[in-house]
């Protein structure tokens, strides 16, 4: 098996496409979810259309938000150390752990995408704290 360095992931364009991929499908089905309570037909399919917008903008508005929170946090002397790209994953991964965990508990079929979404999230937080202690370790 050819050894790879840890930081490959992180340079794959197809990770990052299925990321954003996974954070946008699970905002929009929460979206969804909250707003076509009720709605059937045409009114629905309006919703579902407008609704695709709403999250883009939504994201990027948290994303700029974001943005401001962390240069203000290394402004004061926080986190001047860590790459933004680790803050901002944080910030993106912690929202998407909030919106899967709302869909978790509710009483539809998006129960089980919210589920999966927090066991994937689950299993990419111990594959990184694996691989932060077997690099600390083999140093």
């Amino acid at each position: 098996m050819q050894e790879r360095r840890p930081g490959f992931s992180e340079n794959n364009p197809l990770e990052a496409y299925f990321g954003s991929l996974f954070v946008f499908t699970i905002s929009y089905l929460l979206g969804a979810q909250f707003f076509l309570r009720g709605h059937r037909g045409w009114g629905a399919l309006a919703i579902c259309a407008l609704l695709l917008f709403a999250v883009w903008f939504f994201w990027i508005f948290a994303l700029c938000i974001n943005s401001l929170v962390i240069k203000a946090l290394q402004t004061f002397g926080l986190l001047q150390k860590t790459p933004v790209r680790y803050l901002q994953d944080v910030f993106v991964w912690t929202l998407i752990a909030i919106f899967a965990g709302r869909l978790a508990v509710t009483h539809s079929p998006l129960h089980w995408a919210g589920m999966a979404c927090l066991a994937l999230i689950g299993l990419n937080v111990a594959a990184a704290m694996l691989l932060a202690f077997t690099h600390e370790s083999g140093t």
